[in-house]
């Protein structure tokens, strides 16, 4: 119960989790909910829950007080992830 508590409250939530075939999922810890279907490369999976980190730090700052992370900072991860994906088929 505190494990969960202290994840819900970290400044860390959005972890960079391996797929076990050398890819990766942005993954927010709170729920362990991935947020894409497909796995991405390492590099771009670290950077993308890096910077949703440093947003969900600023959101809890500026007032988000939810469950998990804030809309906006969702919204931020997901699209990063598929301007990614987007541009590995261009």
């Amino acid at each position: 119960m505190r494990g969960n508590f202290e994840v819900e409250n970290s400044a860390y939530p959005v972890a960079a989790l391996p797929d076990g075939n050398g890819r990766y999922f942005v993954t927010c810890m709170i729920g362990l909910d991935r947020l894409h279907d497909a796995p991405i490369h390492h590099e771009a999976a670290s950077e993308i829950a890096r910077r949703t980190n440093d947003l969900h730090r600023k959101s809890r700052e500026t007032g988000w007080r939810g469950h998990g992370l804030s809309p906006e900072v969702l919204t931020y991860a997901k699209t990063r992830v598929d301007m990614y994906q987007a541009s590995l088929i261009e």
